[in-house]
């Protein structure tokens, strides 16, 4: 996970966008956020939470001036407090602190080892410590790539991992994380696109006879009556209606909103952070939505792109 989560900071897409105090530092146009890291890690200022900060770091905040602008120029990034270091990226952990070992830690990594990972593993304040566990029926047919468990997590005690005591297992995610909600709307749905296709006509047919749109469905405006209504036609719109949410989860934006958090932050704000002197107590706040909302028509659209994809993978293989 901290792999993948390093590639998606690595590479700006339009999937992921990051703020600092509500103000842009990542998206797919534009890339701030060694510098705006800097001035998160390295600000000197108690309670304060907000991004005037440039008396440790020598960043000023004039990279947020024009928010997405791609034409916004980053100031240079100097180095931490009485360090010095050939990777202006990179921070070594402060000299009191007994959790991270005494070597120089890309600001990135930090991020999310930190911060980012802690904050999709950990459950609002007020949820349940129940657990999300992985399901044996939950597939995706791919000959390319067999399921495999993931390797039981090792080397827990490494100076910048967070491994919530809820998830003793790799497969349990506590229910009322980011990363848990995401897993349980996935699971409503352990049909491939193929086995939908039937479904959807049935469904299709149906709204079209009786003029409902889709959109009105789902907004509610329209209802269908259950008890006038074939059996067949109403476990076909039932599994097309946990399709289409599993595949908004399985194709989600992550909208990540992070700032230092006062003293008298209330118990109800998730925190997380604040355990040693290198990661200051942070709220951070992880929006998971849809840039690109499902359509019932996306799931044919879905099968036939996907039968193009394996098409022109054979044609390949056949060239070699």
């Amino acid at each position: 996970m901290v792999r993948a989560l390093e590639a998606m900071l690595e590479v700006r897409q339009n999937n992921l966008r990051v703020f600092l105090n509500s103000r842009c530092v990542l998206n797919n146009r534009i890339d701030h956020l060694d510098d705006a890291l800097a001035d998160f890690f390295y600000c000197d200022q108690g309670d304060t939470a907000t991004a005037e900060c440039s008396t440790n770091t020598g960043v000023e905040a004039n990279y947020y001036s024009s928010g997405d602008s791609v034409d916004c120029t980053p100031p240079l990034l100097s180095s931490g407090p009485e360090e010095s270091s050939s990777d202006d990226s990179e921070s070594y952990p402060n000299e009191t602190c007994r959790i991270h070992l005494p070597r120089p830690i890309p600001l990135r990594h930090r991020l999310i080892t930190d911060l980012i990972l802690a904050g999709l593993l950990s459950e609002s304040p007020s949820s349940a410590s129940s657990v999300i566990k992985r399901s044996p029926h939950f597939r995706y047919d791919c000959d390319l790539h067999p399921h495999l468990p993931s390797p039981v997590l090792q080397d827990t005690s490494s100076s910048s991992s967070y491994v919530p005591s809820s998830v003793s297992r790799c497969c349990d995610l506590p229910l009322n994380s980011a990363l848990g909600r995401i897993l349980n709307a996935q699971l409503e749905s352990s049909l491939s696109h193929q086995d939908m296709i039937e479904h959807y006509k049935r469904v299709a047919a149906y709204f079209e006879e009786h003029d409902i749109s889709w959109t009105s469905y789902i907004a509610g405006k329209v209802t269908v009556n259950v008890e006038e209504t074939p059996s067949d036609l109403v476990r076909s719109l039932e599994l097309v209606e946990k399709h289409l949410v599993a595949m908004v989860a399985r194709d989600c934006s992550v909208m990540l909103t992070f700032q230092r958090a006062k003293s008298d932050c209330p118990e109800g704000v998730l925190t997380v952070g604040g355990d040693c002197p290198c990661v200051p107590k942070t709220i951070l706040n992880i929006s998971i939505v849809d840039l690109d909302p499902k359509q019932l028509s996306n799931l044919e659209e879905r099968v036939e792109s996907e039968r193009r994809v394996v098409e022109q993978f054979l044609v390949e293989q056949e060239k070699k």
